[in-house]
């Protein structure tokens, strides 16, 4: 079993694609909340996040001189998955999804059952 305490960590489960894994700490709550949203709620939020997600990554590459531009871009588009998932679990999302590289690996998740939820624990399982 893969064990995960971070975002990057849970990034690498997904782009892994790692059968069973269990995460722990705060991340319990942000996974928990991005799994139970409901479909038309996620297809609302999910252009938010990844028109954030790209714009955090293109300052990641292009260095400093992007900075200016994406990050008011990037808020700008996280606004609007705020109302849906909260500000936290937004930014947890978005950290996520650059972590690992785009929006798929938050639809990855999605896609994974719970197994076993404890305040200790979170346990999914690739269906």
């Amino acid at each position: 079993m893969y064990y995960i305490d971070t975002k990057q960590e849970l990034a690498d489960a997904l782009h892994k694609e790692q059968e069973t894994f269990e995460i722990a700490g705060d991340l319990i709550n942000t996974v928990l909340k991005i799994k139970n949203i409901g479909t038309f709620s996620w297809l609302v939020a999910l252009p938010a996040i990844g028109t954030a997600t790209l714009a955090t990554l293109a300052t990641t590459k292009v260095g400093k001189i992007a900075t200016p531009l994406t990050l008011p871009i990037a808020t700008f588009y996280a606004i609007g998955a705020v109302p849906i998932l909260g500000l936290s679990t937004t930014k947890s999302a978005i950290e996520i999804a650059v972590a690992a590289g785009g929006v798929n690996a938050l639809n990855q998740l999605r896609k994974y059952k719970i197994i076993e939820n404890t305040k200790e624990k979170l346990v999914l399982k690739k269906n």
